[in-house]
């Protein structure tokens, strides 16, 4: 698999983070809108995507984040600077 996703909490602002290492490409764009489907059905939780560790996004990997930052109650942080320009193109 190309990414690995680290689940963790914030516990003082009660959201979800989802630390993202690796190459975001269609199978993973895949898997992390599945994952966000079922934290965001807890109505109590946010979610937070870090992207700092990822090395490389592909075209359909940058529309699935792009998705996911549209969505109420996501956030994408992290971002590296190739990373931000892909998802401004979307």
């Amino acid at each position: 698999m190309t990414i690995r996703i680290t689940q963790g909490e914030d516990i003082r602002n009660g959201r979800m983070i989802l630390k993202l290492e690796g190459i975001v490409d269609q199978g993973a764009g895949d898997l992390l809108e599945k994952m966000c489907s079922k934290i965001s059905a807890r109505p109590e939780s946010g979610i937070v995507i870090n992207l700092s560790g990822v090395t490389f996004v592909d075209e359909a990997g940058a529309a699935a984040l792009c998705r996911l930052k549209k969505t109420p109650g996501i956030a994408i942080d992290g971002c590296h600077l190739f990373t931000e320009r892909m998802l401004e193109r979307q």
